[in-house]
């Protein structure tokens, strides 16, 4: 799910989109900055149905990799700032969001529902075994 979650190029591949009956989903994302691997600020403009305008969020994201020590990877999700030299003006058809949040990852319990029902287990040697999103 990182993985995916840091191809910011590809969104526009797997988030839903439709042009018929109506126009909604990513018209476009843009890598901003990246100041680490899992620390990204993008720019995402989703098309909406008339009569709404289009709406555009940045995001600044900076995950913190807790992994030897914890079992966790935890990534927060902040508006990225207007006064940013990386953050573009608003254009004027679109509207500006602001979004706050995040994710952490952690290692799920072999015994844990989730995992335990799973059809997609497998081991990995790398640490990342049996990651789920909390």
């Amino acid at each position: 799910l990182l993985c995916v979650l840091n191809e910011t190029s590809l969104f526009k591949t797997w988030i839903p989109s439709w042009k018929q009956p109506f126009n909604l989903g990513v018209r476009e994302c843009n890598l901003l900055r990246r100041t680490s691997r899992v620390s990204p600020m993008v720019q995402i403009v989703v098309d909406v149905p008339w009569p709404f305008a289009s709406r555009e969020v940045v995001l600044d994201a900076v995950g913190i990799d807790d992994i030897d020590a914890n079992g966790s990877i935890a990534v927060l999700i902040e508006p990225g700032k207007t006064n940013d030299p990386d953050v573009p003006p608003e254009a004027e058809d679109v509207v500006r969001m602001d979004y706050h949040g995040g994710f952490l990852f952690r290692k799920c319990p072999p015994d844990h529902p989730a995992f335990k029902d799973s059809k997609h287990r497998r081991s990995e040697s790398n640490g990342t075994e049996n990651m789920v999103l909390v």
